[in-house]
Order: C-alpha cells, then structure tokens, then sequence
C-alpha cells in the first residue's frame, strides 16, 4: 500500500523537473542571443533596446524568449558565458557594415556573426574567433590611396633675360694727331664738356713742315704735268687733222692727258687735307699759273709761297668736331689710353687723343647664349638697374647685335655680343660710367603651358637627359615623355608633350602611382 501510495507522486515530480530543465534551456539560449547583440549594438554607439535586437535576432513565427526572462542574476550569468573575441569582433564587425560606401558588405557580416553566434552556442569558441579574425582581415582591409593629379593650366608667362654689365660711354668721334709734335698748349683734359669747335690741344711739329713742304712739291709737279699733257694733246689734235701723225699716236695723248688729270686731283686732296691741318692757305700755292711759263720764270708768288712755307712756325690746333664729354681712348676691351696733357710731352702720328662721347646716353654690351640670341633683335627694349644706386632704373634698347662675332670660351656656352643704349636724361650721365649695372632684356609676354616642379621627372638611362610626367589617362597612368622650358619659384613650363587640361601625378615621385 505504502508502495503503491508514493508511487504517483515521485513519477510527477520527476516529469515536472524535467518540464522546468526544459523550459529554462529554451529561456538560456534565447536569452544569450539577445544579451550578446545587445552588447554589440552599445558597443557600436547604436541605441536600441534588448526587446527589439531579440525579436531581430528570433525566428519567424517563434515568441520573443525576452519577455520570459525574469531574474536578472541569468543575465549575468550568459552574459559570461559568452566569447569576449566573439563579442569585440561581431562590434567591429558591425562598426564597418554602418558605412554608407560598404553597403553591399552587410550581408555576408551578418552571416559571419550568425554563423559565430550559433558556434559559441554550441560551445566551440575558439573555431569562433578565428572565424571572425578572418571575416574582419578581409572586410577591414583598407583601400590603396590614389595619387594626387593636378591639371596643366595655360598661364601667360613673361621670360625676362637678365645680363651683368659695366656702363660705358656712347663714343660720337675720336681726335687723332695728324703728325707727331709737342705740346704747347692745353685747351681741354678728360671729363670735361665741349662745343664743336673747342680747342683741346696745340702742338709744334717739325714733322708737319716736312709733311707740308713735301705735299707742296708733289702738288706742284702734278699740276705742272698736267699742264704739259694738256698742251701735248691740244698739240697732237691740230696735228692729227693735218695727217702729220696717226690717230694712234692722238690716242695715246689723250691717254698721257687723263692720267695727268688724275694725278693732278689726287694730289691736290692730299695737300688741302694736310694744309689745312697745319693752318696753311692751300690756296697760296693752287693759285700758282703754271699754264703759260714753268716755275722757275715766274717772278714774286712762288718764291713768296716759299718762303713762307720755310718760316712758318708749325703750330697744329687738336679741336672738337662735335658737342659732348672729352674722354680718353676706350678700346674694346674697356682698356683706357691715357695722355699726359702737359706742356712739352710729345704726341705720336696717328695717335688717338681722346674721345668725344655722348653727354645724354649710355652704353652696355651683355654676351648672350647662342641658345637665347634668337629671341634678340635690334630695337629690343632694355631695363637697366643700378644695384649700387638703390636699383635706380634707366630704359634704352638694343642697338646692335654682332651675330658673327661669337666667343667659344672652354668649357663655357658660345656667347654672343650684344650692345645696348640706355637714354639718359640727366645732367652728368658721366657719373655712371665704370658703375656695375644690370641689363634685362624685355620680352612679349606669352601664354604657356606649366606644372608644378614636382610633377616632372627626369631620366638619363639613354645617355641623354630627358622629362617625364605621369599623365593619367582613360582610368590609367602612363609615363608621357615631355619638352621644358624655363621655371619659376615653384612652376615649369612645358612646350610639347601635354595640352590644356591634361592631368597628371602632382608628385613625379609618388610611388603608388
């Protein structure tokens, strides 16, 4: 009986445990989905509630297992139960798949988690955090950074050339002695202004008494040829007529004529020259008849020419032809020739005693490359500026271009040289001279392509040196072989090889292009 009474109830409670064990199984598993993702979700910074990642994460037509949860210590307890690299992961995990451009990415995330959740609930968690540690090498790798590209702008560019010089002189005439003598009187001495007709200078020659007696001789003998060839020929003429001699011999009269003539007009325009240097009337001895009776039957007017021409005392004047500054020989090289303006110091022939120059211009001669000379021309404007005078500034041009007087220095660019004028309009031009000046030849300004220096690279792999860019083109990037030309503090011109609005690398060197 006793048996038979205990029976019922045993077998009741053995079944209601195992109905209650069920039921808090159902509640655990429930229970760890939601607490996890709840995790997950704070851990991102998304606010939302356990219920609604629960009913997320339960199955169509099954009950949210949250609301029959009660005691707060089962969370706790799940909650440790669950992976701590599952639950950092799925949170990365999460993070990436809320990105706008990696919208195509959240499925195959959520399929990861799920599948990480249902392997931690099985108790597998270390296959777990494998799983997820590969998912988030291949979702988070980042993106290759693409290079910087810069287009070709079209800039107006004006290129300038500036050459170092020394201002000279702009030379008008030069006064040369005609003979050698001494000085014996000074009109003039280097710097000074003068007027055209100003003495500079006299000197005593006994080389120009020489000089003038003996142009009076040849003068005289001249004249007196022609005469006979003249009276030989009008002779022959009226002979000729008469048959008492040919026409060949006419012929060779009026030969011996005309050379007498010419000789005759030679001489003469080298003794005016030579009397009028030494302050003699040419005229005293061309008025000579010498037509009618030779030299020596003339009475009174030759030997008065004579005896003047004995006596006189050679003086020879030096003066100025032209307005301007007296300045002493400057040669081309800039080497001065000096004379000692004092009485007695003696004068050579043919030397060269000063320089007239300019009183309102200036002179500058620049060498320019042979590579920059075809952008020079005569009339070219030119900006001189002094440094040593706070960088005054004067205008002139080029005057003068001397293409075939180039200079092959060693180891130096062919030059070529070229002269300038600068206008002055000051009173004493002459305090500039032998000043160290800047010339900077003014080009038309010209639209050009250009890019910054960094864009453009160089190659010497052919033995010869060459640009490059790297243009990006049809979605590709390609090394483009390029022409340059001058640059700027930061920029550089390109003359071939790209056009307006071609891109490319901003940095030549940029690896990851």
């Amino acid at each position: 009986m006793k048996a038979s009474y205990f029976l019922p109830p045993i077998t009741f409670l053995f079944a209601a445990v195992l109905a209650h064990a069920d039921t808090n199984a159902t509640a655990s598993a429930s229970n760890t989905q939601s607490v996890s993702v709840a995790k997950v979700q704070n851990a991102s910074g998304t606010q939302s509630t356990t219920s609604t990642a629960a009913k997320a994460q339960n199955a169509p037509g099954t009950q949210s297992a949250n609301s029959t949860v009660k005691p707060q210590a089962t969370h706790t307890n799940i909650t440790q139960k669950a992976s701590p690299s599952s639950t950092a992961t799925a949170s990365t995990l999460q993070s990436t798949s809320s990105s706008p451009k990696s919208k195509t990415l959240t499925q195959p995330i959520d399929t990861v988690a799920s599948a990480t959740r249902t392997q931690a609930g099985s108790g597998s968690s270390a296959a777990a955090t494998a799983a997820v540690s590969s998912a988030e090498k291949k979702t988070a790798q980042p993106k290759k950074q693409q290079p910087q590209l810069v287009a070709v702008k079209q800039i107006r560019y004006q290129n300038d050339h500036t050459f170092q010089s020394t201002i000279r002189p702009v030379v008008k005439s030069t006064i040369t002695s005609p003979t050698k003598g001494k000085i014996t009187q000074v009109g003039k001495v280097y710097g000074d202004r003068v007027k055209s007709g100003d003495l500079i200078l006299n000197m005593n020659s006994n080389e120009a008494k020489k000089q003038l007696m003996s142009s009076v001789v040849d003068y005289i003998q001249s004249k007196s040829s022609y005469h006979d060839a003249l009276a030989t020929l009008r002779k022959n003429i009226e002979l000729q007529k008469k048959g008492v001699i040919s026409k060949q011999e006419l012929s060779n009269s009026e030969s011996s004529y005309i050379s007498a003539l010419i000789n005759l007009v030679s001489t003469r325009i080298e003794f005016k020259k030579t009397a009028t240097s030494l302050n003699f009337d040419w005229k005293r001895i061309d008025k000579l008849d010498l037509s009618n009776n030779p030299l020596f039957e003339q009475k009174g007017g030759a030997e008065e020419a004579v005896e003047f021409l004995l006596n006189k005392e050679y003086i020879v004047p030096l003066k100025s032809h032209t307005n301007g500054i007296f300045l002493p020989k400057i040669s081309e090289d800039s080497n001065n020739e000096h004379i000692d303006f004092m009485v007695g110091a003696t004068i050579k022939e043919d030397q060269v005693v000063g320089m007239i120059a300019s009183p309102d211009k200036l002179r500058l001669k620049i060498e320019v490359p042979e590579f920059d000379i075809v952008n020079v021309y005569k009339g070219q404007p030119v900006v001189m500026k002094i440094p040593a005078l706070d960088h005054k500034t004067m205008q002139g041009k080029v005057v003068d271009v001397r293409r075939f007087q180039y200079k092959d220095r060693s180891g130096d660019v062919p030059t070529i040289p070229v002269h300038i004028e600068i206008s002055c309009a000051e009173d004493h031009c002459e305090r500039y001279y032998s000043i160290s000046a800047e010339a900077s030849l003014v080009n038309d300004a010209k639209m050009t392509l250009q890019l910054p220096i960094t864009a453009v690279g160089t190659d010497s792999g052919t033995g010869k040196k060459q640009h490059f860019v790297k243009l990006y083109s049809k979605g590709k990037i390609i090394k483009q072989k390029v022409s340059v030309g001058a640059t700027t503090a930061d920029m550089i011109i390109i003359r071939s090889g790209l056009k307006k609005g071609d891109e490319v690398v901003k940095n030549y060197k940029d690896t990851e292009s």
